[in-house]
Parts: structure tokens; C-alpha cells; sequence
């Protein structure tokens, strides 16, 4: 399996461009709806703040010319600018100015603080918006990348229609998901037998890979228990192993000639790999198939 891996890989090669495209594609839109929204956020945060000083200003002209003339006189001019500026650094006076400035809006005109901290409030959560929005469609790029990779690399191993496509990224990620919560908190919950519950997890996640490609392709009466055994699970994995070992090496280079091009290359190198691993799977379980058919014809003649 290590082999047929090998050349699965090598084989499939120009559809590892799927993904990038795709998530390229989709990160570099988010990007730009991202920065138009913070900019039209940050205007109107801005815009709404000026406004806001502005007539406030207007309102309480007299208790500000009043306070600032207080802080200027709380300074001593009679020395040379350094002297200033170590008489500012030392005595805290621009952090009392600025909140002295605050309060006093505040006090001479009603609900000011509360109308700075609404328009801050608004553009903050704006903020937390587009960032969680902006996680979504990221995550939402990735996982289109993943099932157009799959679907290629996949279709090359082992011809499928379409629906079978759709189960394959809708019951089999459903059953993971199942599977692998649950195991994922009682690793948080067991402790010391955390371990046992990792391994578990690392076997059941072969297991329903297997089991994946048996329900995707399976005919010539293979049963399942000709493809779920323990032999076959640890051929998987050892697949997976090459596969992680194979992306380490590539996050190392990449890592050497930059950081950010290592994070940004990593995602599809991640996709593509993980995909060839259901391939090896696929070609495993579709050489049984044959086997069996071959077999029935060999018997039937």
C-alpha cells in the first residue's frame, strides 16, 4: 500500500492545484470584503465620534476653555522644552488631561459617555463580526477545496457518480463527527487514559475510512469484513504515516524560506495529502472488487 501511495501521489499530482486555486481564490476574496468592511466600519465610527465632539464642543465651550486653561497652568513653562517634556512623561499629565478632557464633556453635557461608548461599542462589534465571518468563509473555502480535491483524486482511482460523491461528504463526515466528539471529551475528561482514548480514536478514524470507500465501491460481493481488519487498518495508517511525514519534510522547507509561505502553502499540501491517502484506500478496496469478479468468472467458466 506504501507503494501504490507513492505512485497515487505522484500520479495525481496537478490536481494538488485544485485546492490551492480554490483557497487562494476564497481567502483573497474574504481578505477584500474583510478590509472594505473594517474601512467602512472605521469611517463611520469616525465620522459619528467627530460629530459627536463637535457638538458637544459647541455645548460646553465654557467649561473646556475653563479646564484646559487649569492643565496648561498646571505646567512650568520657565524651563526649556526637554524640561516640558520631562515634567509630561513624569507627572502623568497627558493621561490626566485627556481623562480630565472626557469627564468634563460628560458632566457638562448629558448622555456624551454614553453615546461614546454606543459608537464604540457598534464599531468593536462590527469587528467581532468580520472576523468570525471572515474564520467562516475561510473554513467554508477549505472544506469546498477538500471535496473538489477529493472528488478528483478520487474519480482517477475509481470511477463514481455524483451521488455517491454526496454521501461520501455527507454521511461519512457525519459519522466522524459522531465518533470523534464524544472520543475528544472523554480525552479531555479521562486523563490518564487519555492515551488508550487517542489510540482508540487513531483506529476508528482508519476504520471508517475503510468503511468510507467499501460503501462507495463496493460490488462483486465483498463483504465488509474483508476490508475492516486489523492487517488493512494498519496498512492505513502506515499510509498516513508516509503522508505526515511527507507534509513535515514540506513544512520544514518551507518553513526555512518563510514563515508565511509555510502557513499559506501548508493548507493545500494538507488537502491534497489527505486525499491520496482515500485514494490508496480506494484502489485497496477496488482491487478486491476485481479479485472477486475475476474470481466468479474464473468459477462460473
Amino acid at each position: 500500500m506504501l507503494k501504490s501511495a507513492f505512485k497515487s501521489f505522484v500520479g495525481n499530482l496537478v490536481c494538488f492545484f485544485i485546492p490551492m486555486g480554490i483557497f487562494y481564490l476564497i481567502l483573497l476574496l474574504t481578505l477584500f470584503w474583510a478590509f472594505a468592511s473594517l474601512s467602512a466600519g472605521l469611517n463611520t465610527m469616525l465620522s459619528a465620534l467627530s460629530e459627536l465632539f463637535m457638538t458637544t464642543a459647541q455645548a460646553s465651550t465654557v467649561s473646556l476653555k475653563e479646564f484646559l486653561a487649569y492643565s496648561i497652568e498646571r505646567i512650568d513653562w520657565n524651563g526649556g522644552m526637554i524640561s516640558v517634556f520631562a515634567q509630561v512623561a513624569k507627572s502623568g499629565w497627558l493621561r490626566e488631561t485627556v481623562e480630565g478632557f472626557f469627564a468634563t464633556l460628560n458632566v457638562s453635557t448629558v448622555g456624551f459617555e454614553a453615546e461614546f461608548v454606543r459608537i464604540i461599542s457598534e464599531f468593536s462589534a462590527g469587528i467581532g463580526t468580520t472576523v468570525a465571518l471572515s474564520g467562516t468563509f475561510c473554513a467554508l473555502g477549505i472544506y469546498l477545496a477538500n471535496m473538489a480535491t477529493r472528488f478528483a483524486v478520487r474519480r482517477s482511482a475509481a470511477p463514481r457518480d455524483f451521488r455517491k460523491f454526496l454521501i461520501s461528504h455527507t454521511l461519512v463526515p457525519l459519522a466522524e463527527a459522531i465518533i470523534t466528539i464524544p472520543a475528544v471529551a472523554a480525552l479531555a475528561l479521562i486523563g490518564a487514559y487519555g492515551l488508550l482514548v487517542l489510540a482508540a480514536l487513531v483506529f476508528l478514524s482508519a476504520g471508517i475510512a475503510l468503511l468510507s470507500s467499501w460503501l462507495i465501491h463496493r460490488s462483486g460481493n465483498v463483504r465488509l469484513k474483508d476490508v475492516l481488519t486489523g492487517k488493512n487498518i494498519l496498512r492505513h495508517l502506515a499510509v498516513v504515516g508516509l503522508m505526515m511525514l511527507f507534509d513535515l519534510v514540506v513544512a520544514a522547507l518551507l518553513y526555512l524560506i518563510d514563515p508565511v509561505l509555510c502557513l499559506l502553502l501548508m493548507v493545500p499540501v494538507l488537502l491534497y495529502s489527505a486525499n491520496i491517502v482515500d485514494v490508496n484506500t480506494d484502489r485497496f478496496v477496488c482491487g478486491l472488487v476485481e479479485e472477486r469478479k475475476k474470481s466468479r468468472l474464473v468459477q462460473s467458466a
